[in-house]
């Protein structure tokens, strides 16, 4: 079964997803289109027979608290017809911003290790040098 889709405008940017496409296949084609749009074609394609993943996007500022509560909800509305699988990314991101952030701090501090022995070098020659000329 086939169905017509419109491809209005291209970007270059894809969207922010954490989904690894490209992975088995490196020319792959994926389509990202509205829920509206599908609800019009699934008739004509003959639904969703593989997987299908749903992207949910919070307000700005949810705390982890009002996240979990969303994700249990939503949870409890798809669980009894299709299996499901969820990750709270943000929850995720926390402890990855907080290791990026150490090894910024490390690598900062063996920079600053060099730049020390740096300017001790120069300081050094440059004594080196006056000691020389007397």
């Amino acid at each position: 079964m086939t169905a017509e889709i419109p491809v209005l405008p291209y970007t270059e940017k894809v969207p922010v997803l954490r989904e690894e496409y490209t992975k088995l296949d490196y020319y792959e084609l994926v389509h990202f289109i509205p829920v509206s749009f599908w609800k019009e074609i699934k008739g004509q394609t003959g639904g969703s027979q593989e997987d299908a993943y749903i992207c949910m996007l919070g307000r700005e500022n949810m705390t982890l608290g009002e996240l979990d509560a969303l994700q249990r909800q939503v949870d409890s509305l798809i669980a009894g017809n299709y299996k499901s699988e969820s990750e709270n990314r943000i929850q995720e991101a926390e402890p990855n911003d907080k290791q990026i952030q150490g090894m910024m701090t490390i690598f900062g501090g063996f920079c600053v290790l060099l730049a020390v022995s740096g300017i001790g070098n120069v300081f050094s020659n440059t004594l080196g040098f006056v000691r020389q000329r007397k």
